[in-house]
């Protein structure tokens, strides 16, 4: 007879609880990633993960290799300040603590910046593996180290920690010296992961690289459209309007599908859309803070910008002596190349109304 259960495909069946309702929490974040019992999955610049390396033994004539866990006090020389979350915009003012004996949940909770860690090599709280029985913490529940239901798990991103200090917290974290910590290329270390740990690499790799994706990186003067991701059990008009209100303040009506594109970094479908909104609605860049900047343009402020030599550049393709000789003023704006992003594809479309599936309204609509 045939098993009726769902098959669990490698890296799926995630054992962590994520407690997403926490990670808004300096105080739980603080106090989860200074506990004792926290393990830290390592991740280089190039997102390889921290392996061990066991040496020959009786079981085995050759290296085995396994995901490499190391304790809060094995990184700590990585972590910098005590207090890892919720640090405010200055090291003044009591934001930050520099001691090394802190109780975390004795930390007044951040007001304002609520998790946001600004200073220090990335983190990324991964969830809690639970024990056996024990309830999740609600929202108003976490008030101390006692109140953990489990061991947390969280990534460190040392892409930007100095090579020097990396290898000597290597070297300190070996369980002996004939054991080897080293990062090693994903694909070939999955051959190594066992069905516990291969989902947490799997999702702390997918935060890890997400988050150093989704930092604010344009360069000045650089624009795009809005975009974001969908959620679960989300229509994809649904995720538009809320995207676009969340960024940037703007409601808007008659979402239209344009086109899609396959968006290999590392793995996603990308889907254009065009939706209506009325242009004297106040733009509010100040709701999840994710944009520099928003600002509506005209259809020949764009085209004037899609006819510049450099108006779709994100780095310069033209020398500065090329400049110079020709005497080109440079942009007003730059916007994506139409040729790379379906974004410079929605604008360069729009701007020459060559949208015919749409409304009239949509195509001719005065602003973008």
């Amino acid at each position: 007879m045939a098993s009726s259960e769902t098959p669990v495909n490698f890296y799926s069946g995630a054992p962590l609880n994520r407690l997403s309702w926490l990670r808004e929490s300096a105080t739980f974040l603080n106090t989860a990633a200074l506990d004792s019992s926290t393990r830290w999955l390592l991740f280089n610049k190039t997102y390889d993960p921290l392996m061990l390396i066991d040496p020959p033994g009786e079981n085995s004539a050759e290296q085995t290799r396994q995901l490499a866990f190391l304790s809060t006090a094995q990184v700590k020389p990585l972590l910098g300040l005590d207090r890892l979350f919720g640090q405010g915009q200055s090291l003044v003012g009591g934001d930050n603590v520099l001691t090394d004996v802190i109780e975390p949940a004795e930390l007044p909770e951040p007001k304002v910046l609520q998790a946001a860690r600004l200073r220090g090599p990335k983190i990324v709280f991964l969830g809690i593996h639970e024990r056996e029985g024990v309830k999740a913490l609600p929202t108003g529940g976490f008030k101390s180290a006692q109140d953990l239901t489990g061991t947390p798990y969280f990534a460190l991103d040392v892409s930007k920690s100095e090579p020097a200090e990396v290898e000597n917290m290597l070297q300190s974290a070996s369980p002996s010296p004939s054991h080897k910590l080293e990062f090693q290329e994903s694909r070939p270390a999955t051959i190594w992961f066992d069905p516990f740990h291969a989902p947490i690499f799997a999702l702390g790799r997918s935060m890890v690289d997400w988050n150093a994706r989704n930092r604010k990186r344009f360069p000045p003067d650089f624009y795009s459209t809005l975009a974001g991701f969908v959620e679960p059990s989300e229509a994809f008009e649904d995720s538009v309007k809320r995207e676009i209100y969340e960024e940037s303040g703007i409601k808007v009506r008659n979402v239209v599908y344009h086109s899609g594109q396959p968006w290999p970094f590392p793995a996603n479908l990308m889907v254009g859309f065009y939706a209506i909104a009325e242009s004297n609605q106040e733009i509010r860049v100040d709701l999840d803070t994710e944009l520099g900047d928003a600002r509506w343009f005209s259809r020949e402020e764009v085209l004037d910008v899609l006819a510049h030599p450099l108006g779709t550049t994100m780095g310069s393709s033209l020398s500065k002596a090329d400049l110079d000789a020709e005497k080109l003023p440079p942009p007003a704006f730059r916007v994506p190349n139409k040729a790379l992003a379906i974004a410079g594809v929605l604008i360069h479309d729009w701007a020459h109304r060559k949208v015919p599936e749409l409304s009239r309204n949509v195509d001719n609509a005065s602003k973008i």
